[in-house]
């Protein structure tokens, strides 16, 4: 049975490319590429803070919001739970933070935004638009609308967005594809200071694969599954591992980036690097190509070229001055370029070699909010203190009813003696509701008795409301926002409401639509580059459309993208239709026109019927031309 290789189908698929062979087994082989190996290591440490981070937000927000580690009166470590419980009450939390993010995402999602191509040039816009109607495609089988509404959620939760974008086979499917690494798994150049990574220099992250998986993806020969064989054989070894960092003078090495915690799991490591070296730029003045060539490859597809054209120049007796005018020209230059990594926790670089991608840049697309000095700052952090503070009012309400309707038991020194119970029986059957004990009564001791004190109203609940009404303040989601009744008001009043709390989160929306726009950038380079061939794409909608390809016409447009309104959302559609039907009255367009350019609920059935209608009556014309045409013969006959 023969394996299916994404990654080494798509790499040798690339015109001009070398073959992504496995190298030789030999432990320590490149010093460089370990140096990259640890800096990967070490870019991936110093992200520890962030997803410390993250996974608290990620506790507060949808897991147990009193798992924070406290000291009680005797400095023991313990969790906030397991303090509470441990004097006698009920750990009580509510998550407010929950539906604060759930509105947001329903925020995003009503905002019913995709990205379409807009040509810099206005007579390549039909290209584009064909280029739109691609991007529509692989956002419907990329499942976007929900992929991108997760993304959200885990952006407003954690502050970074991260996709990859990749041509390779996904069930037996060859495509251009979205997904979403482990932001546990991810990491990236801890040296940026550019909010839209520009100055990015090292991404990647880790993958833990089984090892069916890790042979699908790297073994081409029955040779290179001895190897793999031989590589994981001592990766599994961490004694072997830390040897291997010792001798390339690394006496420290984080053993939880180089090893699973599966350990039935093999771990791979992707890294993508911004390296340099020098190259030369090309350019040919004959055909106005633009290229770039290796140092080595100059005297094959420069020095040679000229000379050849010189010599059939001359020989045609062509001007010294218009012989220079058609040579190509090169300048020495360094060139910035990814490249790409797979390494074995031992070090061994599995795969490697340049960016397969014409965009010449990683596969990642990413977005942190709010990116400052370094920094991110994730929403949900802003109102964990607030979310704690309300947490603690609701036990310490619970706790003075608790107290209230049982408080402190005077016991008389006397009154257990010559019974089989201890104060700490007594204080046991106490404690519980509708609790009964047998005793003697002792003429002139008093029986036990509880010394209580009515609650008086401190103000918890006002500070609770309080509290809410900070956090609505500070994230900005009102009541109007939520979708909650503000009291008898117009609808206009509402709706400003509603927009003057859409406004605070513009900051957000926007950012992460900047993501949503590089994202589709890549989506579009992968299809002009992958999508090679001639072929009809189907588009789910409202009409199931279909749209064919060319891909010589695309491959070379120049655009940009835009995010903008859906034309499959209610508003879209209620305001196209409407257009329609005014110039349809005013007798510009037919009715079928209308029909086939409009959302009409009833279109596509009504449009069936005309067609329908419109064949049977050209069937009909037809008949009786040819009634007509025998006729006029039987009559020219008998004459």
């Amino acid at each position: 049975m023969q394996l299916i290789r994404p990654l080494i189908f798509i790499f040798a698929k690339i015109q001009g490319m070398k073959n992504y062979n496995l190298p030789s087994y030999h432990p320590l082989a490149d010093k460089h590429a370990y140096d990259v190996l640890l800096q990967a290591e070490h870019c991936w440490t110093n992200m520890d803070s962030f997803r410390k981070q993250r996974n608290r937000c990620l506790q507060y927000t949808y897991g147990d919001q009193l798992s924070d580690i406290v000291r009680d009166e005797h400095g023991r470590r313990m969790t906030e739970r397991q303090f509470l419980k441990g004097r006698g009450g009920q750990a009580l939390s509510n998550n407010m933070i929950r539906k604060l993010v759930s509105t947001l995402k329903g925020t995003y999602i009503n905002q019913n935004l995709e990205p379409i191509c807009v040509a810099r040039d206005r007579d390549e816009q039909t290209e584009s638009d064909c280029l739109s109607e691609l991007l529509t495609y692989v956002n419907d089988i990329n499942d976007g609308i929900s992929l991108y509404a997760d993304i959200f959620e885990d952006y407003v939760v954690s502050g970074a967005a991260v996709c990859k974008k990749t041509y390779n086979y996904v069930n037996d499917r060859l495509d251009c594809w979205t997904t979403v690494p482990d932001l546990d798994l991810f990491f990236i150049d801890n040296n940026m200071k550019d909010s839209r990574g520009w100055d990015c220099n090292i991404i990647g992250e880790i993958h833990d694969m089984s090892w069916n998986s890790l042979l699908n993806y790297f073994a081409k020969s029955n040779a290179d599954i001895e190897k793999l064989r031989k590589i994981y054989h001592y990766a599994a070894s961490e004694a072997y591992i830390l040897d291997s960092a010792r001798q390339f003078g690394r006496k420290e090495i984080n053993s939880s980036f180089l090893l699973p915690t599966d350990s039935s799991m093999c771990r791979v490591i992707e890294v993508w690097t911004k390296e340099r070296k020098p190259r030369y730029h090309c350019y040919d003045h004959l055909n106005g190509e633009l290229f770039k060539c290796e140092l080595k490859d100059k005297r094959e597809l420069v020095d040679m070229v000229n000379s050849q054209r010189m010599q059939q120049a001359m020989n045609a007796g062509v001007s010294e001055e218009e012989i220079t005018e058609n040579l190509i020209t090169a300048e020495w230059f360094m060139d910035n370029y990814w490249y790409f990594r797979y390494f074995a926790p031992t070090g061994e670089v599995i795969m490697e070699g340049e960016t397969p991608y014409e965009h010449g840049q990683h596969p990642y697309v990413f977005k942190f909010y709010p990116f400052i000095n370094s920094e991110i700052h994730p929403f949900v952090a802003d109102v964990i203190e607030l979310q704690r503070h309300v947490n603690r009012l609701l036990n310490l309400n619970d706790y003075l009813m608790r107290t209230s309707a049982k408080g402190l038991l005077a016991v008389p020194a006397t009154a257990l003696e010559g019974t089989n119970l201890t104060i700490e029986d007594l204080a046991e059957v106490w404690a519980r509701p509708g609790g009964v004990f047998v005793y003697k009564p002792k003429a002139g001791v008093p029986l036990p008795s509880q010394i209580t004190n009515s609650v008086q109203n401190l103000g918890i609940a006002d500070l609770i409301s309080m509290e809410r009404s900070f956090f609505d303040d500070i994230t900005g989601v009102n009541a109007a926002l939520q979708g909650k009744s503000v009291g008898n008001v117009s609808g206009a009043y509402y709706a400003q409401q509603t927009q003057n709390a859409a406004v605070s989160l513009q900051g957000i929306l926007t950012s992460f639509s900047s993501f949503r726009k590089q994202s589709a950038l890549k989506d579009c380079k992968n299809i002009q580059q992958y999508y090679d061939t001639d072929r009809i794409v189907s588009i789910v909608g409202r009409d199931g459309r279909k749209i064919k390809f060319n891909p010589s016409k695309v491959k070379d447009i120049s655009y940009d993208i835009n995010i903008s309104e859906s034309q499959t959302s209610p508003v879209f559609r209620q305001v196209a239709n409407d257009f329609l039907i005014q110039i349809w009255q005013s007798g510009q367009i037919s009715l079928k026109a209308m029909l086939e350019a409009g959302a009409f609920p009833f279109g596509d059935k009504l449009l069936s019927i005309i067609n329908t209608e419109q064949q049977q009556l050209q069937e009909m014309q037809q008949q009786q031309q040819l009634n007509n045409g025998g006729n006029a013969d039987e009559q020219s006959g008998q004459a």
